[in-house]
């Protein structure tokens, strides 16, 4: 008997590959066509979130992503889809506004030998305050210098409407600590219950400041910090200062006695060393400072905001969203449905891939009880009824995120 060793050679080619977990998914694969389907749609949110433009949806498009790649990893376990889900990782950290800051390398190297000089004048000046706030906060009412700052510059309890800023010192840049990223997250807390907001605050890092052994924020601003390095948080979009003051002005305001305020981070580095800073807000005193505060911050982010162009016009349906959201009730009004979706958006079961629903996406337009006036991103829908037909009942689906916007704009 003749053996072919060809076709043995090919077979045992064939084998090892099947056994292989990193082993190339070829287009007679079942996973390939949805492979694809989703490296394409990835490929769509990065070229969006590469725009100048906002993207609105692309957080909840990559959460889809991923899910939809873990479904088709559980069904295909020996197939390898790390290259697609690191780059859906990144993305996610990207849309989130957590960014990488390259710097300018040059413009860093100029300047690393004058900030290291600060840094160790620092150090022989300030002394037992840079080992005591060692990777702590010491909080002021001001901006403090770090070459001069010292015990009786700091305080535990705030005034009402005073403004708050917090010095962190560090053994390592901040660049090392941060890994590089701009966003220094955090969470608030006011007598033990956090801060609600859609995007987590976070601090902005700029290059310069990542060269530093020490990190100095604003949560209460001066106008005069305002002035020297607002800018940044314009660009982003980054509202904390502005969620912070309104949210103290609504849960402090008039309330009298001693409220405990509790701020949490930790840098990106590992292993991650949770940072746990407390001070007192003394809410007796009278003030209109944060509210003031609010409301400039506010005429700031909203002032080059614009309300979206309709895709498509159904004066039927755009009644029905706004129904829909006012009959949920809360302290705001919506008036407006802007359809931002220039078609219906059929969904499937990811297994079956039957056709489950068909959904629009809206930008619905409010007024707030407090006169603030914003709009929102919203998903609708409507069930599958067989015979390529859909239910006439719309129904509310999701959210997505909310901007304000002067209301001389609606």
């Amino acid at each position: 008997m003749k053996i072919n060793y060809i076709k043995l050679l090919i077979i045992f080619f064939i084998f090892i590959n099947m056994n292989n977990s990193n082993a190339q998914i070829l287009p007679n694969n079942p996973a390939y066509s949805e492979l694809k389907a989703l490296q394409k749609q990835a490929r769509k949110v990065e070229m969006e979130l590469a725009k100048s433009g906002e993207c609105t949806t692309c957080l909840s498009d990559l959460t889809a992503i991923k899910n939809q790649l873990n479904s088709l990893q559980e069904q295909y376990p020996k197939l390898n889809f790390t290259s697609l889900s690191n780059k859906i990782d990144r993305l996610t950290k990207d849309a989130k506004g957590e960014e990488i800051i390259l710097g300018n390398t040059e413009l860093v190297n100029d300047k690393t030998n004058e900030i290291e000089k600060d840094n160790n004048n620092a150090t022989e000046k300030t002394g037992d305050i840079r080992k005591d706030y060692l990777n702590k906060v010491a909080w002021s009412n001001k901006m403090l210098d770090v070459n001069t700052m010292t015990e009786a510059d700091l305080q535990t309890t705030f005034k009402y409407g005073e403004p708050i800023f917090g010095t962190i010192f560090t053994n390592d840049k901040i660049r090392t600590l941060q890994n590089s990223f701009s966003a220094l997250l955090f969470e608030l807390y006011v007598d033990g219950e956090i801060m609600p907001i859609f995007k987590k605050p976070y601090i902005y890092i700029t290059t310069a400041m990542q060269e530093n052994n020490y990190l100095q924020f604003a949560l209460i601003p001066t106008q005069e910090w305002l002035d020297k390095n607002y800018a940044p948080y314009i660009k982003e979009d980054n509202r904390t200062a502005f969620n912070i003051a309104k949210h103290f002005t609504n849960v402090l305001k008039g309330k009298g006695d001693i409220h405990e305020v509790k701020l949490r981070m930790a840098f990106r580095a590992k292993p991650y060393e949770l940072i746990d800073a407390n001070f007192k807000i003394d809410a007796s005193n009278t003030s209109d400072y944060y509210d003031k505060l609010a409301n400039n911050l506010l005429a700031l982010h909203t002032e080059s905001v614009e309300l979206p162009q309709a895709k498509m016009t159904d004066v039927t349906l755009s009644k029905k969203m706004v129904d829909i959201m006012n009959a949920k009730g809360s302290n705001q009004t919506f008036s407006k449905a802007i359809i931002v979706s220039s078609g219906w958006e059929i969904e499937k079961d990811k297994y079956t891939h039957a056709i489950i629903q068909r959904t629009l996406q809206a930008a619905l337009v409010s007024k707030y009880s407090d006169g603030r006036c914003s709009f929102q991103y919203f998903l609708f829908g409507q069930d599958y009824a067989g015979g390529g037909k859909y239910s006439p009942t719309l129904k509310y689906v999701g959210a997505g995120k909310e901007k304000f916007i002067n209301c001389s704009k609606l």
